[in-house]
């Protein structure tokens, strides 16, 4: 599984949890906590599931 990029939602802005899975959308080009991928399901359809860097770092 690819690491995330982001350390936040890129809808509701929380900050993510090491170890966390979240969801990289690649149209939008944002990632995405678990409730907000849901919410967001219906509109955009290719997720991408991403593990949270120890600490909630950004890579890169």
């Amino acid at each position: 599984m690819k690491k995330a990029l982001s350390n936040m939602c890129g809808e509701c802005e929380r900050d993510f949890r090491p170890g966390e899975i979240v969801y990289y959308a690649w149209i939008e080009n944002r990632t995405f906590c678990g409730k907000c991928q849901v919410k967001l399901a219906p509109v955009i359809k290719d997720w991408e599931p991403r593990l949270v860097k120890k600490g909630g770092e950004s890579i890169g």
